[in-house]
């Protein structure tokens, strides 16, 4: 791995600034309805997982993965002070593969791409995760991933099978919303 965000820095990652800057049920709203099934990759603490719990609802799921087991336990937290803590799956990732199992509607993983070794292998896992017309919606920081590398990922990306859907425009962000082709 380049480089993971320490569980020591979750606070910063689950900041009221953040928040206003970048709502994850603004963000992510028009994209997930009551019942989905959500896979939120690289979830932290819980900055979109907790909202995205409350948007799929209890007909829901949202299966939450990290390679640190200290972000899982205090997403945990989080989740049941929330009162979501039962529509979440929680996930440790090995960090070479999400080795998650089942059929997602949604794919999130949002200023996590640079963090994996190898983009194509994530982007080919989720890939296979996601049902036909299914969606991932990928953020990267721009103050931190050039766009030349964003755009690395996207061209990788669609040589999986993936379609650029929409180019939603987030503050600090490169973003792109790709749609699973069959």
């Amino acid at each position: 791995m380049s480089h993971v965000c320490s569980h020591k820095l979750s606070g910063i990652l689950d900041s009221p600034l953040r928040r206003y800057f970048q709502n994850p049920e603004k963000i992510l709203g028009k994209y997930v309805g009551a019942g989905m099934k959500v896979l939120d990759i690289g979830c932290g603490t819980g900055f979109t997982t907790i909202p995205l719990a409350r948007m799929v609802g209890v007909t829901g799921s949202v299966t939450a993965v990290d390679v640190q087991q200290e972000m899982l336990d205090k997403l945990k937290k989080h989740a049941d002070k929330a009162g979501v803590g039962d529509i979440l799956k929680y996930h440790k990732s090995d960090g070479e593969s999400l080795g998650v199992k089942g059929e997602f509607d949604l794919a999130v993983a949002f200023y996590v791409v640079h963090e994996i070794p190898s983009t194509a292998m994530l982007l080919s896992e989720v890939y296979s995760l996601l049902k036909p017309k299914g969606l991932i919606y990928i953020a990267e920081p721009s103050f931190h991933v050039p766009f030349s590398d964003f755009e690395k990922m996207l061209k990788t990306a669609i040589e999986i099978g993936y379609k650029a859907k929409e180019s939603p425009v987030l503050a600090f962000s490169h973003v792109v919303l790709l749609e699973k082709l069959y």
